[in-house]
């Protein structure tokens, strides 16, 4: 993708050179030689200087000069065709180069013309370049926030500074130095680093160095690079001849001539410096100055010493006056030079080292600091080329070697400079900035490993080395070790708590964890720190979203681009954030800032697309807020009409040969709207026609091995339009290359078996039209056999290993289920359609189940296959129970809101659609001698009282009903012992993450009543149903498991699923699968709150505790699909325990229970509560009292008014198991 990127920007400037560029007249005179044509290397060095310049904020003005002054050497052309170069290198290089990319987008803000306008373009695309990775690794997330369009693209995620910009993944900041990053370490951070050589510690050591060689008592002293002003002045008294010997309390005596009293007052100030009394070794020297100021020596000392104090400006002043007395004092240049280093006059500093060097040509310590200023310039060619002198003269000096081998990286020369950083720890192996340095070369070669090496001997030698910490975090990211690299992040923190990227890249790891709301805090803690960044606050906006915090996402992303208006990923998120809260027209208008920035920008057309096709009518007061709609007022249009348009718009910037994905992507979506037209249209065979033409047009632009997902989802999506059109041949044909496609994708060696997993449960769909085309074959056991198949492989990528076996059942093998008086009801739902199948005994393939046809020549054309209007149906149906019972579930606790509420008061309308739309009366009508149904749901349908269609349908039935997962699941099941020829042991876990009494009322008479049917019963009550408690019990032998509380459910991630107990730890499906559960034969689960994720995404199939529990053996769970009003649900279970402790099957027993508990009447309640009251023991006093009170409400109502008559307090419970 990237060299077509790069095509592309070749042509295009090109193109706009060919049509725009005026000649420019040059005047020659005479046979004038030309000067030798500019090299890469001298591009790259003026561009340097070019960004520089603009960084340091020097203007457009100046910008615009610098390339004029220079157009004599080198063309626009030239430029242009460097520049792509130097990009291209820059994004293939692992290095991500974020401050290179924010300074070319700086320059490219300026509008000084085409150089201008590629280097931002480039500098965007090195923040965006894992865009491409996104589609083609797999990792992207389907629940994009624009739900139910198959075209939705998921938001834009940005992780650190000017980092890595992608598509739904965090990526984490690399803490690689770039050619254009300072390798340097701040004054304070050396301050910290210990006596090993650092790099400021070169300008020190060097000027010291230089004013210890000049002295006669300083003379025998060997150079040190390390030496420090204490060991130097101990090194001082030790030669016996530096200074006399004064006695303590020494005064200048007063009687001596001026001469001499400079002389003591000067020999007082060496001695003060020994003691470490810098100030007053000045104020000593400052006397001799005063008494005899032309005496250079003086100066020289006087200003050694301030630099000691940082009084580096003062210390420049003391050596000018020495200069001005000794010109030729080289030791004097030296430490000018070096305290003008301090103070960052670099240039200033070369030409007092050249000075010096004049004076004494091979002076070692001058050669290394003019390397190091000629580095800190920005000079590293010239600094290497000083550094080679340097290394001439001492090769030993691991400080030259190290400071090359900087130089050497910031020109790309990254294995020149590893092996420099290896010369310089063979001769210091503790150089902890060398080993840190190295690191950050093995990361340019993505030696994650080694570099990860280093980094952690660089902090085993300095622990209080923050940037080591945070390069260790970066590499551990890239090798998957998260939760090390939050470690590595907070220990980098901790040193160095304003450490604002450590914060922001440890919010991103946290992220990618899902662990969003520490990641919050952590982007605040780093907006604290810079609060005008705007990549902080849009990640913050993203943890927001991620967390339902829709509106302050929204604030978040607002004030991202309150700093940066131009960032055009802001604004798409900005619009995601919107369309998830149903301001569709400011959604709209959210793109139009995107696409108004970068209309290159397929995500945020295809996004405008769905917003556009959910909003009823345009409103001009957000659509004028941008001129692309003024431009284009066709994109005004709303619905699929609107829809057609945006995409038709974007197609006139998508180019297939710039942008294959996006154009692709475009088709496709064009294809996905033609075809739900045709789902909403009486005679939708034109628009489905097509569909199949932009499908196909998608499928030639888009290339399988650089976008296999989206190329395989194009093909289904194909595959599915040509199962609707009766086209069954080139179907199977497509499916089969789906399949043959998918394989090869399974095979590659580079993914992981999580990576597998998610791939075939994402293309799960190529197994499910397989049954689509097996059905219009004929083929009904075989369409049947690919159905269950595909069922049990997404079960076992849901639960277990990629590499556990999948059965394949043959039709005949579901016999073992089936009796004469039982039948299996099994759905099938498609992305074409929604079957069902009645698999009767001793029939010979499943029954399938359509509506009467009509005359057929009624139609002037085929109407929508049965199947698919079911599916629409379906679908639209599904969507509205949802909404409702969200809403439903939202409102307060106030009993008398929940009663009012329309999903409950419409319930039993709900459910009669619902019967009408699976053709509940055709089923019944092939049941005669049927007395009991096992129902097999698929997907969605896993959610939905299926059972009670049967019980609310007007016919009459008296079916028994028991729900399983798989056929397969069920043979399995037949292995179990029976329930009744084993001693009941209860083991009850009872409501731990809740105390409050009120709630808990019903549920502690349900608990007490049923454990009272068994003998020694186990109750962990509240706080001490603790996750270790229940974990050791689960264990011991016990045949019976009964939970009243709250559970979560992950659709995505069923393994997640799991009880919530005390202290709101959770035990989940996978920490359950760790032990023995053989013994069990029941499991109830009395839900009282369901907690489940924002984004629920069903892929392939739907598993939850229920499907756990049977796939590890227990023969039945009983559960409840939504929360019962307590005192229901504890009646419904306690009469349920009552009857399987008389030895009744656990369907029969809520069979009975659910039919009792409909003809229920206020008197029989009355009656119960009375007959309970007898059996309770009577310390329980609070119960009795509540007991008590419940059946005086009950008595004081009509005696024959059925109280639980309505579905909503029967409906919800389900038997599942054998």
């Amino acid at each position: 993708m990237l060299k077509r990127l790069f095509q592309w920007l070749k042509q295009f400037y090109q193109f706009l050179l060919g049509r725009k560029q005026t000649p420019v007249l040059r005047l020659t005179t005479g046979n004038a030689v030309q000067p030798p044509a500019l090299t890469n290397a001298d591009l790259e060095f003026l561009f340097t200087e070019l960004l520089e310049g603009v960084y340091q904020g020097r203007g457009q003005q100046w910008a615009g000069k610098y390339l004029q002054r220079m157009e004599h050497r080198i063309s626009v052309d030239r430029w242009i065709e460097w520049l792509l170069d130097f990009g291209e290198r820059l994004l293939t290089s692992p290095v991500p180069n974020h401050q290179l990319a924010e300074r070319m987008m700086q320059l490219g803000q300026m509008n000084i013309g085409t150089v201008g306008d590629l280097s931002y373009d480039i500098g965007i695309r090195l923040l965006t370049r894992n865009l491409s990775d996104y589609w083609d690794d797999g990792q992207q997330n389907n629940t994009s926030i624009f739900a139910d369009a198959p075209e939705t693209i998921p938001r834009t995620n940005v992780t650190t500074r000017e980092r890595d910009v992608v598509e739904n993944t965090l990526v984490p900041a690399s803490t690689e130095v770039s050619r254009w990053e300072s390798p340097w370490l701040t004054n304070s951070q050396i301050a910290d680093s210990g006596n090993s050589p650092t790099e400021e510690d070169a300008w020190v050591a060097q000027s010291l160095q230089a004013a210890v060689a000049d002295w006669d008592y300083w003379s025998n002293l060997p150079p040190e690079s390390n030496t420090e002003l204490g060991d130097l002045l101990v090194m001082l008294e030790e030669t016996g001849n530096a200074v006399p010997q004064l006695p303590v309390n020494w005064t200048v005596s007063t009687s001596q001539t001026e001469e001499n009293q400079a002389q003591e007052w000067f020999c007082q100030g060496l001695q003060l410096a020994k003691t470490g009394d810098l100030q007053g070794a000045i104020a000593a020297y400052n006397q001799a100055i005063a008494l005899d100021g032309q005496i250079y020596e003086y100066w020289f000392n006087r200003g050694l010493t301030l630099f000691y104090l940082n009084n580096f400006t003062e210390a420049v002043k003391s050596y000018d006056q020495t200069l001005h007395l000794k010109p030729d004092f080289h030791k004097a240049w030296y430490n000018r030079g070096a305290a003008l280093g301090e103070l960052q006059r670099f240039e200033e500093a070369i030409s007092c080292f050249d000075r010096a060097l004049e004076l004494k040509p091979n002076y070692l310590e001058a050669i290394s600091s003019r390397s190091l200023a000629l580095l800190k310039l920005g000079y590293p060619g010239e600094a290497i080329a000083s550094y080679n002198q340097a290394l001439e003269l001492e090769p030993d000096d691991p400080i030259s070697w190290y400071y090359r081998g900087v130089a050497l990286a910031e020109t790309g020369q990254t294995r020149p400079a590893l092996a420099d950083y290896n010369e310089a720890l063979a001769i210091y192996p503790e150089f902890h900035l060398a080993w840190y340095s190295k690191g950050l070369a093995l990361v340019e070669l993505s030696a994650w490993e080694e570099a990860q090496t280093c980094y952690e001997t660089a902090i085993k030698i300095q622990p209080n080395f923050p940037e080591a910490w945070y390069a260790l975090g970066g590499v551990q990211e890239k090798l998957a070790q998260k939760e090390a690299a939050i470690h590595a992040y907070a220990q980098a923190t901790r040193i160095k708590p304003d450490f604002h990227d450590a914060w922001l890249d440890q919010g991103v790891v946290l992220g990618s964890l899902g662990r969003w709301q520490e990641a919050i805090v952590t982007w605040e803690r780093a907006i604290a720190l810079k609060r005008d960044f705007y990549l902080t606050w849009y990640n913050r906006g993203i943890g927001l979203d991620n967390i339902g915090e829709k509106e302050q996402a929204i604030v978040s992303y607002e004030k991202c681009l309150e700093i940066n208006p131009d960032f055009y990923f802001a604004w798409y998120n900005r619009a995601v954030s919107l369309f998830a809260l149903g301001r569709y027209e400011e959604a709209i208008a959210s793109c139009d800032g995107a696409l108004q920035i970068q209309p290159e920008y397929w995500e945020a057309w295809i996004g405008r697309g769905n917003a556009v096709g959910y909003s009823d009518r345009h409103n001009p007061q957000f659509s004028n807020l941008h001129t692309l709609t003024r431009e284009n007022p066709e994109l005004n249009q709303r619905g699929e009409v609107g829809k057609l348009a945006t995409y038709g718009t974007a197609l006139q910037y998508i180019h297939p040969q710039f942008h294959p994905e996006g154009y692709s992507r475009l088709h496709l979506a064009i294809g996905n709207t033609y075809y739900d037209m045709g789902m909403r249209n009486l005679a939708p065979r034109e628009f489905w026609l097509q569909a199949q033409q932009y499908y196909n047009q998608a499928l030639v632009t888009i290339d399988f091995d650089i976008h296999p997902y989206l190329y395989l989802e194009v093909l289904q999506s194909l595959t599915k339009v040509l199962v609707n059109l009766g086209e069954i041949t080139q179907a199977q044909i497509n499916n089969e290359r789906s399949l043959s496609s998918l394989q090869s994708l399974l095979m590659d060696e580079n993914r992981t078996e999580e990576q597998k997993k998610q791939l075939a449960l994402k293309f799960s769909t190529i197994g499910q039209l397989s049954v689509d085309i097996a059905v219009q074959l004929g083929e009904l056991a075989q369409a049947w056999e690919i159905a269950e198949y595909w069922k049990n492989a997404c079960f076992t990528w849901l639960l277990f290993d990629w590499n556990q076996e999948i059965s394949y059942l043959n039709y005949s093998q579901v016999q073992q289920l089936l009796n004469p008086q039982t039948a299996i009801i099994y759905w099938h739902i498609s992305p074409s359609s929604l079957r069902t199948f009645i698999i009767k005994y001793n029939s010979t393939e499943p029954i399938p189940i359509f509506t009467p046809v009509i005359d057929g020549n009624y139609f002037a054309e085929p109407p929508i296959p049965e199947d698919t209007l079911r599916l629409i149906e379906f679908t639209d149906w599904l969507k509205s129970w949802q909404e409702a019972y969200q809403e439903y579930q939202n409102i307060s606790e106030d009993k008398q809101s929940k009663h009012q509420h329309h999903w409950r008061l419409q319930m039993e309308n709900y459910l009669a659609r619902l019967g009408e739309i699976l053709n509940i009366s055709a089923i019944i009508h092939e049941l005669e001698d049927i007395t009991h149904l096992i129902i097999i749901p698929h997907c969605s349908l896993h959610k939905l009282p299926l059972h009670a269609l049967f019980h609310l349908s007007p016919q009459t039935t008296n079916f028994t009903t028991s729900y399983l997962p798989s056929v397969q699941i069920g043979i399995y099941l037949k292995s179990a012992d029976l329930l009744q020829n084993r001693e009941k042991k209860f083991l009850s876990i009872e409501h731990p993450n809740n105390t409050d009494y009120a709630s808990l009322k019903f549920a502690k008479i349900e608990s007490e009543i049923i454990s009272q049917m068994f003998n020694k019963p186990l109750r962990l009550q509240g706080l001490q149903a603790t996750k270790k408690q229940v974990s050791q019990n689960l264990e011991q032998n016990y045949n019976i498991l009964h939970f009243t509380g709250q559970t979560t459910e992950n659709a995505s991630s069923p393994l997640l699923s799991g009880l919530i107990l005390a202290e709101s730890e959770n035990l989940n499906l996978g920490e359950i699968f760790q032990r023995s559960l053989t013994a069990y034969n029941l499991v109830t689960l009395s839900i009282s709150g369901l907690e489940t994720p924002e984004k629920q995404v069903i892929t392939g199939e739907y598993a939850n505790l229920i499907t756990g529990f049977l796939s590890q053996g227990i023969p039945f769970v009983v559960s409840n699909l939504w929360n019962v009003e307590s005192a229901a649900s504890a009646v419904v279970m306690i009469e349920f325990y009552r009857r399987v402790h008389q030895g009744y099957p656990p369907e029969v027993a809520m069979a009975e229970t659910v039919q009792w508990l409909q003809e229920l009447t206020a008197e029989e309640l009355t009656k119960w509560y009375e007959d309970l009251l007898k059996n309770l023991p009577q310390e329980g006093l609070r119960i009795r009292t509540h007991l008590a009170t419940e059946q005086y409400k009950v008595s004081q109502m009509h005696p024959q008014e059925r109280l639980y008559q309505h579905p909503y307090h029967w409906a919800g419970f389900t038997v599942s198991g054998r």
